[in-house]
């Protein structure tokens, strides 16, 4: 390295001359980039278990195939980036669909006859289908006007459809059970004419995450979305999730699920998970796809580079329930109880209406509510494990840095010297979390804190660390005591 003093050359009467710079301290947190990664069904051009990233959604129909899961998944989570501003890197990776079992298909039957000519509105998974019925249109007619509303909706609709005699058939655009999260609704008619819609096929099998999941171990990626929403899915997060948080794998990640079934269905999944790195997304009937609810959470989840940020009523673009479904205050109550993170549709202040197309988190909470069967508050916040994952990797990014190969050309060695460093840049690193309002208290403990040689293993270094999250500001509790 050589030293720029800025001093001139021509200087050249002998003594020492003396030159003051002056900056903010020159430690550092280590920029931690965000990835997130989605996993559904997918039958384009890119084979299953096969990892690649999204830049594009046009490209991403070509990679997985037109209104199929994984690319409604990436046209959600670029959506979602572009409605808040910010979002992480973004990768895909595609499951192949049941080999057995049945693709859902959905009826829409039309009746009467339009005594006014108006516009029809139907929805489909959230997306809403404008098409006009005229006076004297037959039946066929009507069923083709729809028909050819949903063709204009390939791209972002999760089903194609044919008609015949004027009944409308969609059938989901994959095998699986996935089809039967698809909500259908009809809106608005002209008047006299009637359209009764209803499920003729269910949807049958289970698409297999194994091999994605296997193909996401190495990696290191900071959020999975999986559109899989089953009890046997989440058995394989959690086989995905235990060993990637152990001592030696040191990829810390979140598997996101979401859950449009009844609290009850969500709370069975939570219990059965009842993990830090775990999170299930709920909003009973919800018409967006259950990918793209964990999508929009996990961009959600990674557009905060904190990691220790606060989601509490964040906006994401989601289509809202209807509100005979939507979760009331004791609801969210009994989701957050459970480990839920409860998804609730904005109303307007001033005129009390549900605003379209968009809900809130309400919590962003983890799986982990007990441990060792006794109720446990501290991983419930999703910023706590979040907070301990991110200083893990600030100690690996500075240990590689000073006792790396690059800094120690001879190989770091156990000397005199090593506990001392060893504890100046763990406290470095706290100090700089500190000034970051990551964590406080640092002064009080770094009194914890230990450094020393185990007396088992040679050449091992132990070190207990002790840190305290500064969490969000989840509540604020007023009384009011009003005189008169």
């Amino acid at each position: 390295m050589t030293v720029n003093t800025g001093i001139s050359t021509s200087l050249r009467r002998p003594g020492l001359a003396h030159k003051f710079i002056y900056q903010v301290g020159g430690r550092a947190l280590t920029p931690l980039p965000q990835r997130l990664l989605m996993i559904g069904i997918a039958k384009g051009t890119i084979a299953p278990g096969v990892i690649f990233p999204i830049n594009d959604a046009i490209e991403t129909d070509g990679q997985c195939g037109i209104g199929v899961e994984l690319s409604l998944m990436a046209r959600k989570a670029i959506e979602t980036e572009g409605f808040l501003g910010q979002g992480p890197f973004l990768y895909g990776c595609g499951v192949a669909e049941p080999s057995s079992g049945a693709a859902r298909t959905q009826t829409f039957t039309f009746g009467g006859a339009a005594t006014v000519g108006d516009n029809a509105v139907v929805r489909i998974a959230g997306r809403t289908l404008v098409f006009p019925i005229n006076v004297g249109d037959s039946l066929t007619k009507m069923g083709s006007n729809l028909n050819d509303a949903i063709g204009a909706q390939r791209q972002v609709i999760p089903v194609t459809s044919i008609a015949a005699a004027g009944v409308v058939t969609t059938t989901h655009t994959s095998k699986g059970v996935c089809g039967n999260d698809v909500v259908f609704e009809v809106v608005k008619l002209p008047p006299g004419v009637t359209c009764v819609t209803a499920q003729g096929t269910a949807g049958t099998g289970v698409a297999d995450l194994t091999a994605a999941l296997a193909a996401a171990a190495g990696p290191d990626y900071d959020v999975i979305a999986l559109a899989n929403h089953a009890s046997a899915d989440l058995s394989l997060a959690l086989a995905h999730v235990i060993p990637a948080w152990g001592p030696t794998e040191k990829h810390w990640r979140w598997v996101l699920f979401g859950e449009p079934g009844t609290i009850g269905v969500g709370t069975a999944l939570a219990v059965a998970a009842n993990d830090r790195a775990i999170g299930v997304i709920s909003c009973e009937q919800m018409p967006s796809l259950p990918g793209e609810m964990a999508a929009a959470g996990g961009v959600g989840l990674l557009s905060v580079a904190r990691p220790n940020g606060n989601w509490d009523r964040m906006r994401l673009p989601l289509y809202p329930p209807s509100d005979a479904f939507a979760y009331t205050g004791s609801e969210v109550e009994v989701a957050l109880a459970a480990g839920l993170t409860p998804l609730t549709p904005v109303v307007d202040p001033q005129t009390r209406v549900q605003q379209p197309g968009v809900v809130l988190i309400e919590k962003f909470v983890t799986t982990s509510t007990t441990q060792d069967g006794q109720p446990f508050e501290a991983l419930r916040d999703i910023a706590v494990p979040r907070v301990g994952a991110f200083i893990a990797r600030q100690v690996d990014a500075r240990y590689a840095a000073q006792f790396g190969a690059s800094a120690n050309p001879d190989g770091a060695l156990l000397d005199d010297d090593a506990i001392p460093r060893v504890r100046d840049m763990i406290a470095g690193i706290l100090y700089d979390a500190q000034s970051a309002k990551i964590i406080t208290n640092v002064e009080f403990d770094l009194q914890k804190l230990v450094v020393e040689k185990d007396p088992s293993a040679p050449g091992r270094l132990n070190v207990d660390m002790t840190y305290t999250v500064v969490l969000g500001l989840h509540q604020v509790v007023v009384i009011h005591r009003v005189t008169i």
